[in-house]
This record gives C-alpha cells, sequence and structure tokens, in this order.
C-alpha cells in the first residue's frame, strides 16, 4: 500500500541541495521507508539511469529488489543496456536499443 500511495503521486521528486544523481528513486524510497532509508542523492533520474530495472526491481520485490551492499544495484533485469551514447544535443540520445 505504502508503494502505491507513493507512486500514484505520480511526480519526479529532486533534491537540489545534494550534488550526486546517481540513484534513481533515492527520495521515494526515504518516503516508502517511512525515513528508515535516508536519501544521500539527489533522487529524479538521469538518462543514463537504468528505469525498467529499477522500477520492476522495486514493484516486484520491494527493497528486496536491490543490493543493498552494492550501491542498492537492482536484482531484476531486462537485459536491455542503458544508453551510453548521450549527446548534449535534442535529441540527446542514439539510436533506440
Amino acid at each position: 500500500m505504502t508503494l502505491a500511495t507513493v507512486l500514484s503521486d505520480d511526480q519526479l521528486y529532486v533534491d537540489t541541495t545534494k550534488l550526486t544523481c546517481n540513484f534513481y528513486l533515492s527520495l521515494e524510497v526515504e518516503v516508502a521507508t517511512g525515513g528508515g532509508v535516508a536519501h544521500t542523492q539527489c533522487g529524479g533520474r538521469t538518462l543514463a539511469h537504468d528505469v525498467i530495472d529499477t522500477s520492476y526491481s522495486l514493484l516486484a520485490a520491494g527493497l528486496g529488489g536491490f543490493d543493498a551492499a552494492n550501491s542498492f544495484a537492482p536484482r531484476i533485469h531486462d537485459n536491455a543496456p542503458v544508453h551510453t551514447d548521450i549527446t548534449d544535443t535534442f535529441p540527446y540520445l542514439g539510436a533506440p536499443h
């Protein structure tokens, strides 16, 4: 129920006081755990994040879907590589994978 409440808000939160943004959904995880896992990064997401792996891991297994000893790496994978061909000009990404 907590996860449904967090996801139904349908907003992506970003903490602009944090300088590092490597953990997609870090603010949402803090809210979902009632502050049990405090965010140390800005949240939000960048083009280099594997949003599907992270989202599916969270939806299917909750916090158990992440490897806490490995920087909360997702445990569920779709085997699609993340984009490494990011540019500074529109459309910002190379060809679809």
